[in-house]
């Protein structure tokens, strides 16, 4: 939690951020931190339980069975601010994925700008939840060390998140007649 830490300074671990975690009995360990209420209604237990699936998903298609990671979820100014100090760009992103290279069972940290999502959720016509369950599985995927810098990295990653969505019910977000 090293980056988001950084980022949140105590505001991780005041009273004020609630922490959410996602987990299964095999070594999957989610731990959400909610830097913005907004996103409070969001985490119900049918998205939490979709969460878990797609997350133990993900490590199964990496062939791994234990792995943690943290996900910030922000607003478009906190997300900013990671943006400029981690990626040298200005301005809120949607997904922030910040790989942990040191911990073979930490992976890293993830934040999610909450402004960004709403207003692409609302361009593509969906729900805030059928947006953000794609880009958590787009951030662990690139905790996992999968990223999109050319088309053949491009293409196996969204196979991936297309095939790990699919298996937890949520529709291919590459496809182009949703938009």
């Amino acid at each position: 939690m090293e980056t988001i830490d950084q980022m949140t300074g105590d505001q991780a671990d005041d009273d004020d951020s609630p922490v959410v975690i996602v987990e299964d009995h095999h070594g999957l360990f989610a731990e959400i931190v909610i830097a913005d209420h907004r996103w409070l209604d969001l985490l119900d237990g049918d998205f939490r339980a979709r969460l878990a699936a797609a997350f133990r998903a993900c490590l199964n298609k990496a062939g791994i069975e234990a792995a943690e990671w943290t996900i910030l979820l922000s607003d478009d100014a906190s997300v900013a601010e990671l943006n400029m100090a981690h990626r040298g760009k200005n301005g809120a992103t949607n997904v922030l994925s910040f790989p942990d290279d040191d911990d073979d069972d930490f992976l890293g940290d993830i934040a999610l700008a909450w402004g960004v999502m709403e207003g692409e959720a609302a361009g593509l016509s969906i729900s805030m939840t059928d947006h953000a369950l794609p880009l958590m599985v787009h951030g662990v995927l690139h905790l996992l060390g999968h990223d999109h810098q050319d088309d053949a990295e491009a293409t196996t990653m969204e196979q991936l998140e297309i095939s790990i969505l699919g298996s937890v019910g949520v529709a291919d977000p590459y496809d182009e007649a949703r938009e």
